[in-house]
Formats: structure tokens, C-alpha cells, sequence
């Protein structure tokens, strides 16, 4: 956490700042239309076109340009990351979509504050972080079921589903708050668009940290 500290704070004044402008400026409420547009016309298959770009292809096209966190087979487990980010594009698409039916469509502060709540707990301590972190930790060791029973910690939640639960409520909670400020349409996209640090940093820990 200390040291994503910067990035962190700066994703979530660019968060902020995209809420203000979105609903302060109409020219800026324009740029996002096709978005919008594509949302509504194509659904989550629009959701996973994004977190495969975003989540997958832009991160993996980082590990593989700098050296120092490259990891081994890189064109595979770039793959890997495509397919799976793409999976957890029709989950959130079909996530925000449950929110509102529970919830409601409002933006005043007890909607958001149960719509935050809701992702932030039932939805990621039992479902999103369980899963990344299995399969962050099989990514970080080549794929081998061999090395995972070999290298699996004593308390599996303790030493890597509750790190990057810690790190992903002070990532997400600021960010999760300014997504159900926005209308639905959005939501997924802009959530993909901020998933770029997010993905790139598990990519990271899941190859080289004793976290993952």
C-alpha cells in the first residue's frame, strides 16, 4: 500500500475529476456518448471488449516491454490474462446491472453508499478476490499444479487473499464511489479504464511477490 500510495491518490483525483467534469460540462458528457451508445446496444459483450483491452491487453503489453517484471512464458500468460479478464467483464457488466435492480437507479448517498457496500464486501471478499488470487498465484507459478501444492501457504486467505483485499479496498472503495455516481452505461468501462493499475499490479505481485 505505501508503495502504490501515489498512484492510488492519483487515480482517485482523475476518478473525481471525471465525475465532475462528466456531470459539470456538457462537452465532456458528449465525448462519452459512444460509449453509452455501445453499452446499450451491445451489453456485455461491449464489457468484455473493454476489460480485454484494458485489463488484459494494455498491462500484458507492459510486463512484456519492461525486463525487470517480465515473466516467464509472457506470450501465454498473456493470453491467459486476455481470456480471463474478458470472463470478468461479463461478471461486473452483469454485477452493476444487479446493484441497480437491488438498489434502485438513484445517486443520493444512501443508494451509493449500499451499492458501494455491496460490491465492496459480499461481492469482492467472496467472490472477486478469492479467484484473483487463485489464479494470480497458479499465473505466478508457471501454470504448475506441481509447484502450487509444492509452494501452497498454510493459511491461503491470510497470506494472499487478504493483502490484495487490503490494497484493493483502498484502491476501489474512493473509485467505486465516484462509478455508481455515474449513469449505468458507464459504470463497466469506467471501472475497466481504472482496472489498467489495479490488473498490472497483481500481474506483479503474482510473479514476483511472496504475497501471490
Amino acid at each position: 500500500m505505501k508503495a502504490n500510495a501515489v498512484p492510488m491518490v492519483v487515480l482517485w483525483a482523475l476518478a473525481v475529476l471525471l465525475a465532475a467534469l462528466y456531470y459539470a460540462s456538457p462537452r465532456v458528457s458528449e465525448v462519452f456518448e459512444p460509449l453509452v451508445n455501445l453499452e446499450l446496444t451491445y451489453g456485455w459483450r461491449a464489457a468484455v471488449v473493454n476489460r480485454v483491452v484494458f485489463t488484459g491487453f494494455v498491462p500484458g503489453l507492459f510486463l512484456l516491454m519492461i525486463r525487470s517484471i517480465r515473466p516467464r512464458y509472457p506470450l501465454a500468460k498473456l493470453g491467459l490474462q486476455i481470456v480471463w479478464c474478458g470472463l470478468w467483464g461479463v461478471l461486473c457488466d452483469y454485477m452493476y446491472v444487479w446493484v441497480d435492480a437491488l438498489f434502485g437507479s438513484g445517486s443520493d448517498f444512501r443508494t451509493v453508499a449500499a451499492k458501494v457496500l455491496f460490491d465492496q464486501l459480499p461481492w469482492t471478499v467472496l467472490v472477486v478476490m478469492p479467484l484473483n488470487a487463485l489464479f494470480y498465484f497458479w499465473l505466478g507459478r508457471d501454470f504448475s499444479i506441481r509447484r502450487m501444492k509444492t509452494e501452497w501457504p498454510k493459511s491461503f486467505w491470510g497470506e494472499r487473499v487478504l493483502p490484495m483485499l487490503l490494497v484493493n479496498w483502498c484502491v476501489w472503495i474512493p473509485v467505486a464511489v465516484v462509478v455508481f455516481l455515474l449513469p449505468l452505461p458507464l459504470r463497466v468501462h469506467v471501472n475497466g479504464f481504472a482496472a489498467s493499475f489495479w490488473t498490472l499490479a497483481c500481474l506483479y505481485l503474482g510473479s514476483r511477490s511472496k504475497f501471490c
